[in-house]
Order: C-alpha cells, then structure tokens, then sequence
C-alpha cells in the first residue's frame, strides 16, 4: 500500500510506504519529519475498509514559513508552528542583505553584500542554487520576485535597480536614473511596473523598458523603501478630496524616510496623501497589510507601528527589541507581526494584545 502526501495546491509532497496495519499517528509523524509540517496542519482523506490494494491520500496544509538573512553569508528558513530552522542556504561568501521567496514558495533569491545575487530551488529537505546574478558593482540591498515567479528584479548600492529571468539568471533591463543609492525596489500587483526608493530622497516608478513614470518628492532625507498598495483601491481622502484621481480610485505607495515619517502617495499623479508622524528615528521599512487598511512601519528607534492607512492614526506599536528595527511584516490574516534587529533577533508578536510569542535567534558562523 502506498500513502500519497498531497500539498493544498494538488503537488505531490511525498510518497509513503504503509499497510492496513499503519497507525495514522505514526505516518503524521514520519511526514512532520519529513516535511517540517506539523501533524495539526494534515489530515488523511480515505474510504472505510482499507486493504492491501487501498490507495490513500493524506492532505497537507504548508506550514507559515520565513526567511533569514544574515551576516554570517547564511540564508535560514524557518517554521512558524515548530519555531525551528527548517532549510539552511549556504553558497554565499559574504554576508547576505536580503532574501525573498517566489510566490509558489518553491524558490528563494537572496542579495549579497559583494553585489552578487542569488536564486535558489527549496526541496523537502535541501536547497539547490540555480543560477547566480551577476552584473551589480556593489551591494544588492533588495530582492523580490515577480508575480508570476519568473522574473527578479534587485535594488543596489552602485545606484541602479535591474530586472532579471529568474531561470536563466540573464539580466533583461538596467533601471538608471537615481543620484544615489537604491534601497528598495518591487513590482506592481500587476507585474507591469516597478517602484524603487533611493538615498536621493525620492521613490521612482519605472514601467519594464525602465520608462520613468512618476516621482514621488517630499521626503526630508533618505528614503528607505518604497511599496505599492496590493490592488488598485479606493481612498478616501480629506484633503485633497476634489483630486479626480483619487475619486477614481488610485494605486497607492507608501515610503519609508530618514526624516522619521512614513508617507502614503497617490501611485498615478505622485501626490503626497498622508504623513504618518510619530517614530523618533529613521524609518526603515513601510508596507501595507494584505487588505490594503494598515501599514506596519519599523524604526530605528527600536518600535514597529501599525497605522490606518485611511485616516494615518498610529493604533498600535510594538516594543522590545534591544536596537533599531530593520523590518517589520503582518501575516496575511493580520493576526501576527514579524520584527527583525541587525543582532539576528527575529521576533513574533500576537497583534490583537501585541503580547511577544516568541523569538527566534539567527545562528551565525563561529
């Protein structure tokens, strides 16, 4: 008798041997040790009467998972329910900026501070470098897939954004045009345009053939990282309300500064909507919440913030890490809220009470 693993999604996870005489409980944990996913997360899909001949389905939901990237030049992904390290990446040589997963969760690309880029291919149980990134002359700050997984597009120190085929590694398009550093850059939800941030104080959309579109000025210093909206929503805006734009329901972005605010913008005209005021320090990171009504922003003045993105009133703050905040991200469901620290602490905060579940501490070489 065979026991076929399935994902939600309809993949083959894994394929187990088993007889009629297979405790469910011990196949839950043979996949738990298999797979890293825990036996809460399965459920076994089979007819009454089992024989021999009987072909079983067991269905998995995949565990919530994040990456780690760290100094130490190691990429960590790392289980939410289990709080243990899952998969290491090791290929890099020097220490890596920044990693993000492709939306199928099946690749990795990650960042490194020598200015290389790489993607990555995640196993059950290991990871395999497909093809490395070459073309930036200095560190690669930010990495992200495109919607669909098949293009990468990274952010850099030597003042370009480029845009890669996420298979062959080749690079498509070269976006030239800050005056200083790029920090950030990210698609579109539609994959047709690209919003970078820059140490010049000002975020940029670019469409593919790096085209520029709109720029997004206002910022009192550098601007840290720039994101869109999710989906083309409606806003509603006291001032200013007659702008014809917004009535018609702009894409928005929100930035991240030195000045220490974050700013929501009207994603087609570049007008400034919001100022969300209240960090004391630099703010490092800024993005909007799956359904488009919160930002969460991190600081160096060591909070993480969650705001109304309608109204720009902070409702919450999270405290406790021992130095700046480097990023802070909600779970889709917004029930949770991930922070990471330069230290290597990553910490997992509940957001209703904004009480701390748990850290997670991000071994380093020697």
């Amino acid at each position: 008798m065979e026991l076929s693993v399935l994902a939600l999604s309809g993949d083959t996870v894994a394929l187990l041997p088993a007889s009629p005489k297979t405790k469910v409980m011990a196949v839950f944990g043979r996949v738990a040790e298999l797979c890293g996913i825990p036996v809460s997360s399965q459920k076994l899909l089979h007819k009454a009467g089992i024989l021999s001949s009987t072909c079983l389905t067991l269905l998995v939901a995949p565990c919530p998972r994040f990456l780690t990237a760290s100094s130490d030049s190691l990429v960590q992904l790392w289980s939410l329910d289990t709080h243990k390290s899952m998969l290491t990446l090791e290929g890099h040589t020097d220490a890596v900026l920044m990693a993000r997963p492709s939306p199928s969760g099946k690749h990795v690309v990650t960042g490194c501070q020598d200015g290389s880029g790489r993607v990555w291919f995640l196993g059950d149980t290991f990871a395999s470098c497909t093809c490395v990134l070459h073309g930036h002359t200095a560190a690669i700050y930010s990495v992200c897939f495109s919607g669909n997984g098949e293009l990468v597009l990274t952010a850099s120190r030597d003042y370009s954004a480029r845009l890669w085929d996420a298979e062959s590694g080749e690079c498509i398009q070269t976006f030239l045009g800050h005056n200083g550093q790029v920090f950030s850059a990210t698609f579109s939800p539609d994959n047709l345009m690209v919003l970078t941030a820059s140490a010049d104080g000002s975020a940029q959309i670019w469409n593919l053939a790096a085209k520029l579109l709109v720029v997004f000025l206002g910022h009192g210093g550098e601007v840290n990282c720039a994101a869109f909206s999710h989906d083309d929503i409606a806003f509603s805006m006291k001032k200013p309300a007659e702008d014809p734009a917004a009535a018609a329901g702009p894409r928005l972005v929100v930035t991240a500064s030195d000045d220490c605010t974050a700013r929501i913008w009207c994603g087609h005209s570049g007008a400034q909507l919001r100022a969300l005021q209240g960090h004391e320090r630099p703010v490092l990171s800024a993005e909007f919440s799956a359904d488009n009504v919160l930002i969460v922003t991190a600081s160096a003045d060591r909070t993480a913030r969650l705001w109304s993105a309608d109204s720009g009133q902070m409702l919450k703050h999270f405290q406790g890490h021992s130095g700046e905040m480097n990023m802070a991200s909600l779970s889709h469901d917004q029930k949770s809220l991930l922070t990471a620290h330069d230290s290597g602490l990553v910490k997992l905060w509940g957001v209703e009470d904004g009480s701390l579940l748990t850290s997670y501490e991000v071994s380093r070489k020697g």
